[in-house]
């Protein structure tokens, strides 16, 4: 694109995480869109306690950014600070990440302007309450960009969003110019890494304390790092033996450069006992620094296609920690197991998952969503949960402009309340979605076989 037919992008995302696999995404995807003629923007999500602009560009910095603030953390005030913004930046594409105000702002300034902006929704998770949020918005939103081929596949049988509005982009890494050589460096111990949050429903992080106690029982020599943070922190320390506890560093947050250099060249495996990703970029950056990876059969593993038991990594069914173990013990034994495994993966990643090629997926889907119409306002409402004294008094518009000119901010439990992830109330345990989720993976399995 050249200078005149430069198209701009908004690019909205939460700043209140700032470990997120999405935040690297964004970290490699904002100056590569830009590379390829793009004016992109970067809006952070400012609240009055939880959601930090400042604090998230110290940790990832961004050429262009704005902040987008509202601290009385309602769904008005939120659309309102949005709707601002878009009138600041006049978009011709606003992308919204874990955002589901974003929809609805966009469709408020259809209602007043004539310029096009065309309203992406990002799917970066398989939760019940996000693909419902993206049922109800379906009459504002243009397209739905997916990350993995299984939330591609989720998108197209719970809405009616046509094929041709419905995009995959994958996530990528940075590579070295050759598979790092990096065998088996130190025979004294099987050393093991996991980077990520530590979290148990997604993460499943007591598989990961399981299999670490049964390598201390089995006398094997290992040494555990744990790169990041959760809300379960505590609880894995706690199922650790006092024994794996010996053998385990528990690093915190590390910075990209850091978390490379002390996680991934580090380890001879990496382990990923998730019980869904939608990548994830972990297994990506681990492969392209040269480790081994030993995963979970996450949802999202079979359709992907990229992590297979023997070719690409070594594989164990969710929970099975039994198998897990016995790979381990395998490739502590034989390390020539896992050389060429370690090779096919280095060749998949460098084939379908480095930045150049993510960007240029990217790229493309902006460049077709550019190419389609903006779909025209509708009478929508915000949705809203509870309602104040004020808005009853006086309506959700009167009632959030009294709250901004006498400084009466809504208090907010924490960064989903402030600007949350979803509108829906679809509880994460919905049997339903998580049966078709099994479903498609398990077709995908056997279309395999």
């Amino acid at each position: 694109m050249d200078s005149e037919n430069q198209k701009r992008v908004l690019i909205v995302a939460p700043s209140a995480y700032t470990l997120s696999g999405l935040a690297t995404w964004l970290d490699y995807l904002e100056p590569g869109l830009t590379a390829r003629g793009w004016d992109v923007t970067i809006g952070l999500l400012e609240g009055s306690e939880f959601h930090r602009p400042e604090a998230y560009l110290e940790r990832h910095p961004h050429r262009q950014s704005v902040a987008i603030p509202c601290s009385t953390a309602t769904p008005t005030g939120r659309v309102r600070a949005l709707e601002k913004c878009l009138t600041d930046l006049k978009p011709d594409i606003a992308v919204a990440v874990n955002c589901p105000d974003l929809s609805y702002a966009v469709n408020r300034w259809r209602l007043r302007h004539s310029h096009p902006v065309r309203m992406v929704t990002t799917i970066h998770g398989f939760q019940p309450d996000l693909f419902d949020d993206l049922i109800t918005s379906e009459a504002i939103v243009d397209a739905v960009v997916c990350t993995n081929r299984l939330t591609v596949r989720m998108t197209e049988l719970l809405t009616s969003h046509e094929g041709e509005r419905i995009f995959y982009a994958p996530y990528g890494v940075e590579l070295t110019r050759s598979v790092p050589d990096l065998g088996w460096r130190d025979r004294d111990r099987l050393r093991l890494a996991y980077s990520g949050r530590l979290e148990e429903w997604q993460k499943r992080t007591s598989d990961l304390a399981e299999i670490a106690n049964q390598l201390a029982i089995q006398s094997v020599p290992f040494e555990l790092r744990v790169a990041g943070s959760g809300p379960d922190e505590q609880a894995f320390l706690d199922q650790l033996s006092p024994q794996a506890t010996a053998q385990t560093q528990m690093l915190g947050f590390l910075k990209p450069e850091d978390l490379r250099e002390k996680i991934y060249e580090h380890a001879d495996v990496v382990v990923i006992p998730s019980l869904w990703e939608t990548g994830p970029i972990v297994a990506w950056e681990a492969i392209a620094a040269g480790a081994l990876v030993l995963s979970a059969n996450f949802w999202g593993s079979q359709r992907e296609g990229a992590l297979l038991d023997g070719e690409t990594a070594l594989m164990f069914e969710i929970g099975d920690t039994e198998t897990a173990l016995r790979q381990l013990i395998d490739v502590w034994r034989e390390p020539q197991i896992g050389e060429a495994i370690r090779r096919r993966a280095y060749a998949m990643v460098e084939a379908r998952y480095s930045i150049p090629v993510s960007i240029d997926g990217w790229d493309r889907t902006m460049r077709s969503i550019l190419e389609k119409s903006a779909k025209a306002p509708v009478s929508l409402e915000v949705p809203t949960r509870h309602k104040s004294r004020l808005d009853d008094l006086f309506g959700a518009e009167i009632g959030e402009t009294l709250r901004s000119l006498f400084g009466r901010p809504t208090s907010a439990g924490g960064p989903g309340s402030e600007w949350p992830h979803s509108y829906s109330a679809k509880p994460l345990d919905d049997d339903s979605f998580w049966g078709k989720i099994a479903e498609q993976e398990q077709a995908a399995e056997a279309a395999r076989v």
